[in-house]
């Protein structure tokens, strides 16, 4: 067979022994005595020929061994355990201390210094007294019975077995070493194609930020460009609309005076109808009393009477036959004026009445007079106690209409108060169970990002590598999903919010306080059987309460045209859905960073300037909202225009306020609807306030959390070397 010519080394040659057939039956001890006879020179290293040349020339030898001419050179220092500086030099004291320790007594070891020519005290040669030692032995080992010589060829073969093992360890140290240095180059090299994927794969992230950026940049060019309209447009509106503020308050004063002129003008006139239903009852009961005396008149007298109602007949007869002439007299008279040009020329009627007749017409006259005087004194009485009640009825009116408004208000300002504690509670809550979750999620991240740090021993770095951003992936997936069904949470509330604002309703204003008295003493029409009682009554007859109009009242024809929302709560309604439509955007989030995030494990650079991006436009947003927030505040801040039919209009339609006098008392109550209108409205707008809060705030908390867990992981790629120190940080 063809053998290499090339020198071996012990362990090698022991590798070729046991591949070999015919030295395979070879211990490991004749192969370590064949290699130190073959190794003539000491190198630890022997050729194939040198080897098998020992080999063949052990087996020509026969079997006993020759123990005496071996030349016994002294290959191992037998002081080894005091020499430990290997300088061939020991200590006598030493010396004889260990071989009295080991059995031997210090008279007998100075016997063997002397012997062997080496001084009692100071330094001794340990490799010449080793030397001597064992030609010393050499010497007896012929004279010793064969047990001592069986014993000392024993010593000798275990000696060159511990040198032959000894001499292996080196061998597999050297060869451990060897392998040791290979596996130092294959972890660097390793190390710097890892660096160079991180460097490509962080240009690839650069390269994409880049483009993202600019590409959010124009958009935001864009939304900036229209949002300077949009304000401007704003602003002219507003100008517009103070314009027509200012126009409506002159109208809203003219209004009141006309209100004013009219309250007067109404309680002159109910007054004047009052007198008038007074002195017709007043005279009905004139009446009744005359019937009444007529009808005794009338009944027949006793017979005792008969001669005066005798001539009472014939004095009424005399005076109806007076009557009936005076009567054709002024019939004629009468005739004969419609005949003459000139009334002036006639005879006047009284001159041709009798005496009698001109008596009885002059004391009839005094006593019309008489009651004439006290009908007005008693009109003035009654019309100066139903004043007085009036007033009083009035008075107390107000003032339960005061106490009833400053309750109201009072249990509104309570109710925003508990409102906004209580949503300042629920935003606490949120933003509490959020932060912990956040942290949660944080903390699973750096356990994840400490894990992916520590790689296998196997050399299989770029598996576990790719399972843990795998890993990382589906977490951030999941944890986007939840973002977004807390988005969408906040969505749905925000939109119900709004929805229930456009759909709320209008509270029923308090009852006005004059007119619906006005309204009870214009409905109650006067009848023939009523007197001055019901209206010198106590107060409790004047107790306002909702009577029922005719379907033909002015006042109904002016609510007809108050049913229509005015134009306050359209434009009122119109900058909620602005607020809305900036608050929801444009629907883009699907593609800002945090969904590209979770798309693959090489867009952190890229989603880091996306995530950036989205930060700025929702700061613009939140601008933008806070505008137009202001701008509803300064709108709902204004008097309404709805009452402005009720009160007939510009000022030159006061015939239709005469044709229509209790407009005003409708005015009064759309006025005070319009005012609960208006803090249910400014309670509306703290809640949305709050919840757009919650929602710019979810947002930045979102964008903080997953630029968080992207700088952690671009230090992971960028610094791998740290993976102790963070394995070591993570469990504090």
């Amino acid at each position: 067979m063809n053998i290499p010519i090339s020198k071996l080394t012990r362990y090698e040659t022991r590798l070729l022994c046991e591949n070999t057939t015919d030295l395979v039956q070879l211990s490991v001890v004749d192969i370590n005595g064949l290699f130190e006879r073959a190794d003539v020179e000491r190198t630890g290293r022997v050729s194939v020929q040198q080897f098998l040349a020992q080999y063949r020339l052990q087996k020509r030898l026969s079997a006993e061994v020759h123990f005496i001419a071996d030349s016994f050179v002294s290959s191992l220092n037998l002081f080894e355990a005091l020499d430990s500086t290997n300088s061939g030099s020991i200590d006598s004291h030493d010396l004889l201390e260990y071989w009295n320790k080991a059995g031997l007594r210090i008279d007998e070891g100075i016997a063997v210094l002397k012997e062997s020519g080496q001084p009692m005290s100071g330094s001794i040669n340990a490799v010449y007294l080793s030397g001597f030692l064992e030609r010393e032995l050499s010497r007896s080992t012929s004279e010793a019975p064969v047990s001592v010589k069986a014993a000392i060829i024993a010593l000798h073969c275990c000696i060159d077995n511990l040198r032959c093992m000894v001499r292996e360890g080196e061998s597999r140290a050297e060869h451990l070493h060897k392998q040791l240095q290979l596996a130092n180059q294959r972890r660097t090299l390793l190390i710097e194609e890892l660096e160079h994927n991180q460097i490509s794969i962080e240009q690839g992230y650069e390269a994409r930020l880049r483009e993202t950026e600019e590409r959010y940049r124009a958009r935001y060019l864009q939304m900036e460009d229209k949002f300077r309209l949009d304000k401007r447009e704003i602003q002219n509106e507003v100008e517009q609309l103070e314009e027509e503020l200012s126009r409506l308050r002159q109208v809203e004063t003219s209004a009141k005076n006309k209100a004013m002129l009219l309250e007067r003008q109404n309680s002159r006139l109910l007054e004047e109808n009052r007198e008038q239903s007074e002195a017709i009852s007043h005279l009905e009961q004139l009446n009744r009393q005359l019937r009444t005396e007529l009808s005794k008149a009338m009944q027949p007298r006793p017979v005792e009477d008969n001669t005066q109602l005798i001539m009472y007949k014939q004095k009424l007869e005399i005076v109806v036959a007076h009557n009936k002439r005076l009567r054709e007299r002024i019939q004629d008279l009468t005739a004969s004026q419609k005949k003459k040009a000139k009334a002036s020329d006639g005879e006047p009627l009284t001159s041709r009445w009798s005496g009698a007749f001109r008596s009885q017409s002059g004391r009839l006259g005094s006593e019309l007079n008489r009651l004439r005087n006290e009908h007005k004194q008693e009109l003035i009485a009654v019309r100066q106690t139903a004043a007085k009640t009036l007033a009083e009825a009035l008075n107390d009116q107000q003032k339960q209409l005061n106490l009833q408004l400053e309750r109201e208000r009072r249990q509104w300002e309570v109710r925003l108060v508990s409102e906004k504690n209580q949503l300042e509670k629920n935003f606490a809550e949120e933003k509490m169970k959020l932060m912990n979750r956040l942290q949660e999620d944080f903390d699973a991240e750096l356990q994840r990002i400490s894990s992916i740090v520590n790689r296998p021993e196997n050399g299989s770095a770029t598996e576990h590598y790719k399972r843990q951003i795998k890993t990382l992936e589906t977490s951030l997936e999941s944890q986007k999903k939840s973002y977004e069904r807390r988005l969408a949470e906040l969505r749905e509330r925000f939109k119900n919010s709004i929805r229930s604002h456009n759909n709320v309703y209008v509270s029923e204003g308090n009852t006005p306080n004059f007119f619906s008295l006005v309204e009870k003493y214009k409905n109650a029409a006067p009848s023939p059987s009523n007197t001055i009682e019901p209206y010198a009554s106590s107060r409790s007859s004047l107790s306002v309460e909702k009577r029922s109009q005719p379907p033909a009242h002015p006042f109904q024809r002016s609510f007809s045209n108050m049913v229509g929302r005015c134009e306050k709560c359209e434009l009122a309604e119109m900058r909620l859905r602005e607020i809305y439509h900036t608050v929801i955007g444009d629907h883009t989030l699907a593609e800002s960073g945090i969904e590209d995030l979770g798309s693959s494990a090489g867009s952190l650079a890229d989603d880091k300037i996306v995530l950036k991006r989205e930060v700025r436009k929702l700061k613009g947003r939140l601008e933008a909202t806070k505008d137009k927030l202001a701008e509803l505040r300064v709108l709902l801040s204004m008097p309404s225009s709805r009452y402005k039919c009720s009160l007939g209009g510009s000022e030159g339609s006061g015939g239709d306020l005469r044709r229509a006098p209790f407009r005003v008392a409708e005015a009064t109550g759309i006025i005070e609807k319009l005012e609960s209108e208006n803090v249910i409205l400014e309670a509306r707008l703290s809640e949305a306030q709050q919840l757009i809060k919650t929602l710019v705030e979810q947002y930045n908390t979102q964008l903080d959390e997953t630029a968080r867990v992207g700088a952690v992981l671009r230090d992971v790629y960028l610094h791998p070397n740290v993976s102790s120190d963070i394995s070591q940080k993570t469990p504090s």
